[in-house]
């Protein structure tokens, strides 16, 4: 099981202030993919907020539906580029919780 990202991950989150809409292509597993996405909906609701710690990172966040392209999430994670390292954390956390689905596939976001 391997995750991929697409170029310019970083990129895509630092100038997104904080409203991401990942998306996750060429999945090995349909199923895995689309629980994989949901874990990772979980996964960003257990970051912290850093100035609220008894709160989570999202305002919101739900993992949507498969389009022909793959299973999607949106979250909502405002200003979180000014926290140094927050962006690596998300990525971090969605990634992990693809991976321990068993999911492979490429990791990238719905461009518009």
């Amino acid at each position: 099981m391997t995750i991929e990202l697409e170029d310019g991950m970083m990129d895509y989150l630092e100038d997104s202030t904080g409203g991401i809409h990942l998306i996750l292509r060429d999945a090995d597993d349909a199923d895995k993919a689309a629980r994989g996405m949901n874990s990772a909906v979980a996964a960003l609701y257990a970051i912290p907020h850093p100035e609220e710690p008894d709160d989570p990172l999202p305002s919101s966040a739900s993992d949507l539906p498969s389009t022909g392209e793959g299973p999607r999430l949106w979250a909502d994670i405002v200003d979180a580029e000014v926290y140094d390292g927050l962006l690596e954390h998300v990525l971090a956390a969605v990634v992990g919780a693809l991976e321990a689905e068993g999911v492979s596939g490429r990791l990238g976001w719905v461009k518009r």
